[in-house]
C-alpha cells in the first residue's frame, strides 16, 4: 500500500466512525463547561485519538474534515513524534493529558465516537426509496399525493404517499392471475442527522434522538416484516440513521392485500381492516387547510409559484423528513399579502399585485372570490352587499352564492 492509498483508507475509516457511531453514553453528567473551555464544540462528534500520530494520519484527518465536521481530541502522548505546528491544518482540535480536569476526561470518554464496531446496514442506502420486486417505484405528484398504479406480472399495485402525522406509505396489491405470485417489498427511510436509540414495540419501532429526546415512530400494518437499521453492534444507535424495511409474501389467485407504514411523531396501532382511504381523505383536507389560499393576479409567474411550486416544495420536504423553515416562512409572508387570520380571515387591500381572483379553502373546495372595479370598497355575497371587508365568516365560505368585492 503506497502513501496515497494509506491516507485515503485512513480517511474513510475516520469518516465511517463520524457518520455511523453515536456516543457510548450520553447523560446529564456531561461537563459542558469543561468541554467549552477546552475549545470543543458540543454540537459536533468527538473523535478521541490516543495512539501514535503520524504525518500521514494528520493528513487523513484534514481530508476527513473537508467532508464532515467533528472535534479531534488528541492525547498529548500521541504527538511525541509530530511537530504540533502541523495541527494548525485541523479544525476543532484539542490536546489533552491525564492531568486535565477529571470531569473533562470523563466527558470525552462518554462522548467519544472512536471505537471498533460493525454495522448490519448497507451504507450505500442513503436516500428514501420504495421497491417492489426489485423495481423502484417512481410516483407522480398530484394534489399533495405521490401516487402510482403499476402491474407486476399480473399483480395490480396502487401506491399512495401522503402526509399526516408524518410521512405515510399505503400500498394495495391484487393478484389478477390464476397462480400464486410472490411480492418482495423494500422501503428505505432516512432520518434527520443525529444520534439515535432504536427499539421495537408492538407493531411499531421507536427511534429516539439521544440529544434532544425527540421520538419518531414507525407504525405499520405488514406481516413478515424485517427491519435493518444503521446501527452498530449492540448499541442500536447511529449518527447517520436509516431504516431499511423488507417484507416478502405470496398472493393467492384473486387475493387482495393492503400494506401501510407511518413515519411520525406519535405511536398508534392500526388493524388490517382499518379504513385507510378515510385516513387518506383526512390527510388531503389537512394539507389544503394549510395551503388554504389560491390567487389569480396580473402576474402568471407569481400565481404558479404561490399556488403550486412553493406548496409542492414545502410538502415534499415534509414527506422526505427535511422541513425547510425558510420556505414555510416565505409562503406565510406571501399569504399575508392577501388575507390575515386563521379561523376568521380578513382581506388585505394590497392593490400592487393586481389581484383578480382569490380562492379560500372551506373544508371541501376553494371558495371563489372575484375582484371587480369600483370607486367604493364593498363586499357582495349573491345580492347582499356588505361594506365591511374585515371578516370572512364560515357562512360566507360555505355559501353557494357568487362572492365579489372591491377595495375601491
Amino acid at each position: 500500500m503506497n502513501k496515497k492509498q494509506y491516507i485515503e483508507k485512513a480517511k474513510q475509516c475516520i469518516l465511517n466512525r463520524v457518520k455511523f457511531h453515536a456516543p457510548i453514553l450520553y447523560d446529564d453528567e456531561i461537563d459542558k463547561r469543561a468541554l467549552f473551555e477546552k475549545g470543543i464544540d458540543i454540537n459536533l462528534p468527538i473523535f478521541k485519538y490516543e495512539k501514535r500520530m503520524t504525518k500521514h494520519l494528520l493528513k487523513a484527518f484534514q481530508l476527513a474534515q473537508k467532508d464532515e465536521q467533528f472535534n479531534i481530541v488528541l492525547a498529548e502522548s500521541s504527538l511525541q513524534n509530530v511537530n504540533q505546528k502541523l495541527l494548525r491544518g485541523l479544525e476543532n482540535v484539542c490536546v489533552f493529558s491525564s492531568n486535565d480536569k477529571a470531569s473533562f476526561l470523563k466527558s470525552i470518554n462518554k462522548l467519544n465516537i472512536n471505537y471498533f464496531s460493525t454495522s448490519n446496514y448497507n451504507t450505500k442506502f442513503c436516500e428514501n426509496f420504495v421497491c417492489v420486486n426489485g423495481e423502484r417505484i417512481n410516483p407522480s405528484f398530484d394534489d399533495f399525493v405521490l401516487s402510482k398504479i403499476q402491474n407486476f406480472d399480473g399483480v395490480l399495485m396502487e401506491y399512495k404517499e401522503f402526509f399526516l402525522n408524518g410521512s405515510n406509505l399505503f400500498l394495495y396489491f391484487r393478484n389478477d392471475t390464476q397462480t400464486g405470485q410472490k411480492i418482495a417489498l423494500e422501503i428505505n427511510f432516512l432520518f434527520k442527522n443525529g444520534y439515535y436509540f432504536i427499539k421495537k414495540s408492538q407493531k411499531n419501532m421507536i427511534i429516539e434522538n439521544l440529544l434532544n429526546k425527540n421520538k419518531t415512530f414507525i407504525n405499520y400494518v405488514c406481516d413478515h416484516t424485517n427491519f435493518s437499521f444503521s446501527n452498530v453492534d449492540g448499541l442500536q444507535n447511529s449518527k447517520f440513521c436509516c431504516a431499511n424495511i423488507r417484507a416478502n409474501f405470496v398472493l393467492k389467485p384473486g387475493q387482495e392485500k393492503q400494506v401501510f407504514f407511518n413515519f411520525g411523531n406519535d405511536k398508534f396501532l392500526f388493524k388490517q381492516s382499518d379504513n385507510f382511504e378515510k385516513l387518506f381523505e383526512c390527510a388531503r383536507v389537512a394539507v389544503h387547510q394549510i395551503f388554504n389560499v389560491k390567487v389569480k393576479t396580473k402576474n402568471p409567474k407569481f400565481d404558479l409559484m404561490f399556488n403550486k411550486t412553493l406548496p409542492r416544495k414545502i410538502w415534499l420536504n415534509w414527506i422526505n423528513n427535511t422541513p425547510d423553515i425558510l420556505l414555510e416562512e416565505k409562503y406565510i409572508a406571501y399569504k399575508k399579502m392577501f388575507v390575515r387570520g386563521d379561523n376568521i380571515m380578513s382581506l388585505v387591500p394590497f392593490k400592487e399585485i393586481g389581484l383578480r381572483e382569490l380562492g379560500i379553502f372551506n373544508g371541501k373546495y376553494y371558495k371563489r372570490f372575484v375582484v371587480v372595479r369600483s370607486d367604493k370598497p364593498f363586499f357582495k355575497v349573491g345580492k347582499t352587499m356588505f361594506y365591511n371587508l374585515q371578516k370572512i365568516s364560515k357562512m360566507i365560505l360555505k355559501s353557494k352564492e357568487t362572492v365579489s368585492f372591491s377595495f375601491g
